[in-house]
């Protein structure tokens, strides 16, 4: 009995669709060749590559990721070539008493009107 699952090709040193190639493309008849779609992370899609059953590191990748940033307000920060987070989660200031631009200084360049009850 074959370890090998029957369906779409994957990257794990086996003939996944049983055209005779270990981790190949669909229509390539060259072994570890296979590429594969990944996201491990909130940025844009990127893709890898299969060696010896071994898939890389997700190369490719760009856009925004949507963030949270320390004070609760919803940013995005920038995703870099690798799939990682280039930047950190910030946003421009606002009235809030927090620093939302992570610069040290909260709610400065602002003309905040403190709250009354």
């Amino acid at each position: 009995m074959s370890a090998c699952a029957v369906g779409a090709e994957k990257c794990n040193n086996c003939d996944d669709n049983g055209d005779g190639w270990v981790d190949n493309a669909m229509g390539s008849t060259q072994n570890f060749s296979y590429t594969e779609a990944c996201n491990p992370n909130a940025c844009s899609q990127g893709g890898r590559i299969c060696i010896n059953g071994t898939p890389s590191a997700c190369t490719g990748c760009g856009g925004t990721a949507s963030c949270t940033t320390a004070c609760g307000v919803s940013a995005s920060r920038a995703c870099d070539a690798a799939c990682g987070v280039a930047s950190s989660c910030t946003t421009a200031e606002s009235c809030n008493n927090c620093d939302d631009d992570t610069d040290g200084t909260v709610d400065e360049g602002l003309s905040c009107q403190p709250c009354s009850l």
